[in-house]
């Protein structure tokens, strides 16, 4: 199973068959904050499901972060669905320099 890897703690990357991934932490925030950007690894590009593992994943393997996601062209439509489907909540956060989901709740159900 993939997992996130880090040498420092402040800086990590993430590599599936269909994603990869960076992330840093921000420990000044309450709770931590752990801000994925996520790319794709394939033509086809994510899909819900590879979104939904990697987010599965890491809440899983770093519980004491809340995870923020980036939103741009490829992941906004994905949570959008995964949302739909009732597997995440989530909330856009916007901030000056950036945009991001903060994910709220995961479904404990099977992939999609």
């Amino acid at each position: 199973m993939a997992r996130w890897e880090t040498h420092r703690g402040d800086e990590w990357w993430y590599t599936d068959g269909a994603i990869e991934a960076a992330a840093t932490t921000n420990t000044a925030l309450a709770p931590p904050v752990f801000q994925i950007i996520v790319h794709s690894r394939t033509p086809a590009g994510v899909d819900a499901a590879s979104l939904l593992r990697l987010l599965r994943v890491t809440t899983e393997q770093l519980p004491e972060f809340e995870l923020w996601c980036s939103l741009d062209q490829q992941t906004t439509p994905l949570l959008a669905e995964l949302a739909a489907q009732g597997r995440v909540r989530w909330e856009r956060i916007q901030h000056p320099h950036s945009y991001d989901a903060r994910i709220i709740q995961l479904a404990q159900d099977a992939d999609p």
